[in-house]
C-alpha cells in the first residue's frame, strides 16, 4: 500500500527533524512544531497567540512553552533569526571560539538560551514517561554528586537535559567537574550548562577538552603569579587572557613563560605581563617552542659571520625597540 500527500496546489514546509528527535516528542511538542511549519504569522508572533494556542491544545502556558523550549534545545527551533555567518565572524565571542580550538564534532545549531523548561508536577511525571532513560541519569548523578536529590533538583537536572538536548555523557563530566570544584549546588550546573552551551561547547569531546584548558591555567597561575609579583591578587580579565593564550593556543610550558619574564625584566627592569605577552607572541610566531630552540636561534646568531653579527645585533635591538613601541602603544590605549 502507498500513501499519498493530497496537499493539492498547496505545500507545507517541515524542517528536517532526526528520527530520534521525533520520537523523544511528545503530543504537545509534535502538534506545536506542525502548527509553527503551517503557519508563519503564528510563527513569527509566537507571543501573540501562545494564550491560545495553549487553550486549543488543551495544556498549559507552560507545557506549551516547555514543548517550545523542546525544540529550540534541539536546535530545530530558535527565537532569533541566525546571524549573518560574515557579521559573525567579526564578533569578539567568535574570535574566542577560534582560539579555544575545540574539536567540532557534533555540534549542533548555535542557539542563545536564557532559561530552562520548567514544569508543574503533571508535566514532569510526563516526560519521565516519555523518556525512561532520565531515571538511569538521575541515579547516576546523585551517585556523583553524593547526594538524593529533592523534586527540585530533580526537575532541574531533568531541565537541562530536555532544554539542552544534552546527552548523559555530557551531562555526567559537567557534574563531576562542578563536584569537584565543590560547586555541587543544581541551580550553578544549570547556569553553567547555558553559559557553555551559549559558548558553543555542546557535546561531550569538547566539554572535556574546555576541562583540560581550564585544569592547565589554573596548574600554572598560582607559578606565574609568584614570578610576576603578584601575591595574592586575581588576574585581571586581560591577564587571564595573556595566561589562556600562553598555556592553550601557544603550547608554552612554564620554563618558556619563565624566560619571557626574564627578558621582560631585562629590558623594562620591571615585571609586566603584557612586555611579556609582546615577546611569547613574537616566540611563537617565529616557531620557537622550547627553551632549547630558544637556545638555538641564540646560537645560530652568535656562530654567523662577523659581518652576519653585526647585522644580527641590530636585529635584536629592532625586535626589543619593536616589542617595547608596542609595550608603550598599549599602555596608552588602555
Amino acid at each position: 500500500m502507498k500513501i499519498y500527500f493530497e496537499y493539492g496546489r498547496k505545500a507545507l514546509a517541515m524542517p528536517s527533524v532526526p528520527k530520534k528527535l521525533l520520537l523523544r516528542a511528545g503530543k504537545t511538542e509534535l502538534r506545536l512544531l506542525f502548527v509553527l511549519a503551517q503557519n508563519k504569522e503564528i510563527a513569527e508572533n509566537y507571543e501573540d497567540y501562545a494564550d491560545s494556542l495553549a487553550a486549543e491544545f488543551k495544556v498549559t502556558r507552560l507545557a506549551l512553552d516547555s514543548a517550545l523550549g523542546f525544540w529550540i534545545g534541539a536546535g530545530i527551533l530558535s527565537k532569533e533569526k541566525a546571524a549573518d555567518p560574515a557579521e559573525e565572524r567579526g564578533t569578539l565571542e567568535h574570535i574566542m571560539e577560534t582560539t579555544v580550538n575545540l574539536p567540532k564534532e557534533e555540534v549542533k545549531k548555535r542557539t542563545r538560551v536564557t532559561e530552562l523548561p520548567q514544569y508543574t508536577g503533571e508535566e514532569f511525571s510526563r516526560v519521565l514517561e516519555r523518556r525512561s532513560e532520565l531515571s538511569v541519569l538521575i541515579e547516576e548523578a546523585q551517585n556523583i554528586l553524593g547526594k538524593v536529590f529533592n523534586i527540585t533538583e530533580t526537575q532541574c537536572l531533568v531541565s537541562i537535559a530536555e532544554g539542552l538536548g544534552l546527552d548523559e555523557e555530557y551531562i555526567l563530566t559537567l557534574l563531576a567537574y562542578c563536584k569537584r570544584i565543590d560547586k555541587s549546588n543544581m541551580r550553578y550546573v544549570e547556569k553553567t550548562a547555558i553559559s557553555l552551551y551559549d559558548k558553543g561547547i555542546q557535546s561531550a569531546v569538547q566539554l572535556e577538552e574546555y576541562f583540560r584548558q581550564l585544569d592547565r591555567v589554573a596548574s600554572a597561575e598560582g607559578k606565574i603569579r609568584k614570578i610576576f609579583g603578584m601575591g595574592e591578587r586575581a588576574f585581571t580579565t586581560k591577564e587571564n587572557a595573556f595566561v589562556d593564550a600562553w598555556i592553550n593556543k601557544y603550547g608554552f610550558d612554564f620554563e618558556m613563560i619563565k624566560l619571557a619574564y626574564e627578558e621582560t625584566v631585562n629590558n623594562t627592569s620591571k615585571p609586566s605581563m603584557s612586555y611579556a605577552n609582546k615577546v611569547l607572541e613574537s616566540w611563537y610566531a617565529e616557531g620557537i617552542k622550547t627553551p632549547a630552540d630558544l637556545g638555538k636561534a641564540k646560537e645560530k646568531r652568535k656562530g654567523a659571520p662577523a659581518g652576519a653579527q653585526a647585522t644580527s645585533f641590530n636585529v635584536d635591538d629592532f625586535f626589543n625597540a619593536a616589542i617595547n613601541r608596542g609595550f608603550d602603544t598599549g599602555k596608552k590605549g588602555e
